[in-house]
């Protein structure tokens, strides 16, 4: 029995996708100055070690775009899913082992993008280097919202025969009711960085929600991760 685990697009498929989203190079950008390569943080521009983050980004072809952790009724369990975390354990347990040992998580916030929902979730003990780290997936954006996965909000994997938790939700915004109470809630979020050792990280949800046929725009209260 074989199994087909997610393969890796070509670079030019990439280079195509990403120029097709982001207007990759265009003469606005070039004129402005602006480095598509970077992700800036407002900060005054000062450098500081003791503040981590990872961003999983949407390969931009097929079906290979989905979070390593995430609630959604579809995605929480997909093969996919499974073979993302997976690849992906493999890469933070490379960089923990050239690393001196550490207080606390590896990273201090993942951010991921998933068209269908707003989902923030933290890691358990995973036997990992993915352990107790908060993941914003953000998200909420698509054309079809989803669920939440009617058994609740914990995540869990089963390996040789033995299921165990590995994650929980702790707040989920995608589609919820039928017919007239029908939601669709589209998110995005604002992560505000106070100082401290380590930093303050405030994740503030702001949603664009219909609701019988009208737009209503509010931004949840932030919550510290």
């Amino acid at each position: 029995m074989s199994s087909k685990l997610v393969t890796e697009p070509s670079v030019e498929t990439k280079i195509r996708k990403m120029q097709q989203r982001v207007r990759w190079q265009h003469p606005q950008i070039v004129e402005r100055g602006i480095d598509q390569t970077c992700l800036v943080i407002e900060d005054g521009g000062a450098d500081d070690d003791i503040f981590s983050f990872l961003v999983i980004g949407d390969s931009g072809t097929g079906r290979h775009r989905t979070p390593p952790y995430v609630s959604e009724t579809t995605k929480w369990s997909q093969g996919q899913t499974l073979a993302v975390r997976h690849h992906l354990r493999q890469v933070l347990d490379a960089v923990a082992a050239q690393i001196q040992p550490q207080t606390r998580p590896l990273v201090d916030l993942v951010l991921n993008g998933h068209a269908h929902c707003f989902d923030y979730l933290r890691t358990g003990a995973t036997g990992h280097s993915d352990a107790h780290i908060p993941w914003v997936i953000c998200g909420g954006s698509g054309y079809s919202l989803r669920r939440q996965r009617e058994a609740g909000p914990v995540i869990t994997e089963t390996s040789l025969g033995n299921t165990r938790a590995v994650a929980k939700s702790h707040l989920y915004l995608g589609r919820t009711g039928d017919g007239s109470t029908l939601k669709r809630p589209y998110s995005a979020l604002r992560v505000d960085v106070a100082s401290g050792q380590p930093p303050q990280l405030t994740v503030t949800p702001l949603v664009a929600e219909k609701y019988d046929g009208q737009w209503t725009s509010y931004d949840m209260e932030g919550f510290v991760v």
